[in-house]
């Protein structure tokens, strides 16, 4: 992929997908690192009386070779995507206008803050990684105040007042669908599939039905 479809196909993407990619690939990132590190160890405590010293070297340095081209890939792939972050941070989640909105509109969307922090609550329980590891406090936290703020982005000046929340759930993309009943109308959120022909790339992206 080039440095333009990178950056195509990545800006196509909500702020919740990439800040969850870019949450989970640091991570996996610093657990290469780890294996690198007790690699490293073991070569270093190898016996080289050992009739097998020399094949276990060998194990060990092609795992470090393995593990060093794979992070050398991710951590290329995060500094391509900070930048891209860090625009979607600035455009969609201004801190400012964000603790505006709250101070002035908190109980019109008291509804949609009590049912992510719901979500908050349950998640502390139950996430996990890949490997099965419980997702620490703090990012479930961050993630769920991220969710929340791009919400009332999404649906700023579209429902008005919050009246329900029909559904609300989380998707495989590190976003939400769900239907939000309001004043003004409701609103479908779904995060769908979108490109994947030509030259455009297969991404996810959120759309909103006003109904």
């Amino acid at each position: 992929m080039t440095k333009k479809e990178f950056k195509e196909y990545w800006e196509a993407k909500t702020l919740g997908e990439i800040r969850g990619v870019y949450i989970e690939r640091s991570r996996i990132c610093d657990n290469m690192k780890n294996l690198i590190k007790e690699d490293a160890t073991k070569i270093i405590e190898l016996n080289t009386d050992n009739k097998n010293y020399l094949s276990r070297l060998k194990d060990y340095s092609d795992s470090i070779k393995t593990y060093t081209k794979d992070l050398a890939e991710d951590v290329k792939m995060l500094e391509q995507l900070k930048p891209i972050l860090d625009k979607k941070e600035a455009e969609g989640l201004n801190q400012t206008e964000y603790e505006k909105y709250m101070a002035d509109n908190k109980c019109n969307i008291e509804l949609l803050i009590l049912k992510i922090k719901e979500m908050e609550l349950n998640a502390l329980t139950t996430w996990k990684d890949k490997d099965g590891n419980k997702i620490s406090e703090e990012d479930i936290i961050y993630t769920h105040n991220l969710m929340l703020k791009e919400l009332i982005f999404i649906l700023k000046d579209k429902i008005g007042n919050v009246l329900e929340i029909i559904s609300l759930n989380y998707n495989p993309n590190k976003g939400m669908d769900g239907t939000i009943k309001g004043e003004k109308g409701n609103v479908n959120i779904d995060t769908i599939l979108a490109g994947g022909y030509n030259i455009q790339k297969l991404h996810y992206r959120t759309l909103i039905y006003k109904y």
